[in-house]
This record gives structure tokens, sequence and C-alpha cells, in this order.
């Protein structure tokens, strides 16, 4: 009796693009979190309002870690398809913007799922009355390279 084998059956369903879907690697992200900035390390929580599919990260908490000139924002993925972290720096400045502070962010380090994570954009935050506690945004393209 002569045995078949099957993997000829698997490659021809992934080249038609079933049962063998991928997540795409580049594309538009707009993270908003809600900072408490009564105590330091200032922290909190984030949402992925856009690009959840590409970050493989929905929701999870962050801690921000003041540099000589810049913030750097270690996100730590708790809802998602991924696990890990990726940490943002930027620069909240005096500049024209949708913010009370506004300038630009980038990736500057990822572990475990998120290694290899890129990127970059605007960002802008929004102080409550008191300056107690602000809502920021991030908003710009990532990309994940291997």
């Amino acid at each position: 009796m002569a045995k078949r084998s099957r993997f000829p059956v698997v490659i021809g369903t992934c080249l038609l693009g079933a049962a063998c879907t991928s997540t795409p690697t580049k594309g538009m992200v707009t993270i908003t979190t809600h900072i408490d900035f009564r105590s330091q390390p200032y922290n909190g929580t984030f949402e992925v309002t856009e690009g959840a599919d590409i970050l493989g990260c929905s929701r999870g908490s962050f801690v921000d870690t003041p540099t000589a000139s810049t913030i750097h924002k270690e996100v730590t993925c708790e809802t998602g398809g991924k696990s890990g972290t990726f940490t943002a720096e930027f620069t909240p400045q005096n500049i024209p913007g949708p913010g009370d502070q506004n300038g630009p962010w980038s990736i500057v380090g990822s572990t475990e799922d998120f290694s290899g994570l890129s990127g970059g954009g605007d960002f802008w935050v929004v102080y409550d009355e008191g300056k107690s506690s602000g809502v920021e945004t991030l908003t710009g393209v990532i990309e994940f390279s291997r």
C-alpha cells in the first residue's frame, strides 16, 4: 500500500491564501494613554485605538523614565496576541499642535514578541485642569522587521 503525502495540499492551500493568513508587518498605529502625574515614576494605562492587529496588542500599562533630554515610555502589553515590552522615546515641547505639549516619538527598544519593532510619529499630551493627570496620544507608523 502506497503512502500519500498531504504536504502538497497544505502548500496549495497556503498559495491560495486560505488557512495561512498572516498579520500585516507595517501600518498606522494610534496609542492613547491615561497618565498619572501625582507620583514618580509617572505611569498609567494605554489602549491601541488604531493598529492593534499590526501591533499585536490592544491594552496594557506603561512607566515613564526621564533621561537627560527625553522621556522613555516603557509599554507593557497585557491584552493581545503578543507579549513583551517596547520603549517609545519622546520630548514634550511647547510647540504648536493638538496638545498642551507636542513633539515626535520613536521606538528605541523592544523585547520578546516586540523584537524588531520600529517606527515613530507624532506625540501630544492634554493635561487635566490641575495637571495631576493627562491623556497622551502617540500616532504614526510602526513596522516589524526580522
